[in-house]
């Protein structure tokens, strides 16, 4: 069995063949094969097969498949006329690796920024609740000196 189809290792296109198929693992062969334990995509005409690579020896190499897969099903795929273009709806391809270790650092620096907010918000609604209750003391503590001066000068209290 031969069946050409194209892989995805590691964000990587190239041809590949199929030489065997069992119900949760393919035999396939490249120029230059994906690392053992990576993960990679299989596409066949409109079949898409995710797996990870279990061995790998000179140009072949074997994957255990996530889902089951049917030989005839593979054979019988019509392969498509031309590559997909790169907007299509079935494009799984991940983002770059520069584009994941910056989506982390773009993710703390984000959640710094609120934390300094946040902080500053609470220490200026503290600080205004403090404000407040010295004032209240100090209306509270002056208040009945005040009465006796007022009521000692004449004035009604």
């Amino acid at each position: 069995m031969m069946v050409p189809c194209r892989i995805n290792a590691e964000g990587i296109w190239s041809d590949a063949c199929i030489h065997n198929v069992s119900s949760r693992g393919l035999m396939l062969s490249t120029a230059s094969p994906p690392r053992t334990g990576s993960y990679i995509d299989i596409r066949r005409g409109t079949l898409i097969i995710i797996g990870r690579v279990i061995w790998v020896k000179g140009q072949r190499f074997g994957v255990h498949t996530q889902d089951q897969i049917s030989a005839a099903i593979l054979v019988s795929e019509p392969v498509l006329k031309q590559r997909p273009k790169f907007d299509t709806a079935d494009d799984r391809r991940t983002p770059s690796r520069e584009e994941t270790q910056r989506l982390p650092d773009q993710r703390a620096e984000k959640h710094r920024r609120f934390a300094s907010l946040f902080q500053y918000v609470f220490f200026a609604v503290s600080a205004a609740g403090f404000g407040a209750f010295v004032a209240m003391q100090v209306y509270h503590l002056l208040e009945e000196p005040f009465q006796k001066v007022a009521s000692a000068l004449g004035g009604g209290g």
